[in-house]
């Protein structure tokens, strides 16, 4: 991460359909939008899937990670 902007940490439980199950989307947020992830606790079946993660990062960068989430189908809760 370029810039200057302190590191915050937020925690979500997010929810995925189970057709995206598989799909390597925690590792796209550290690659692609500079965001670190701590996964505390989940469920992870053929019929979808449950994680309660923190992430950690820049304000923005955690913002636009949770658009991706939601864009793939993801829903983010508080």
């Amino acid at each position: 991460m370029a810039s200057k902007e302190s590191k915050r940490s937020e925690k979500f439980k997010l929810t995925f359909p189970a057709k995206i199950v598989g799909e390597p989307i925690m590792t796209k947020l550290s690659h692609d939008f500079g965001v670190s992830y701590n996964m505390i606790r989940g469920r992870i079946t053929d019929k979808g899937a449950w994680l309660d993660v923190e992430l950690l990062g820049a304000k923005k960068n955690i913002e636009r990670a949770r658009v991706f989430l939601g864009e793939r189908g993801v829903t983010v809760s508080p």
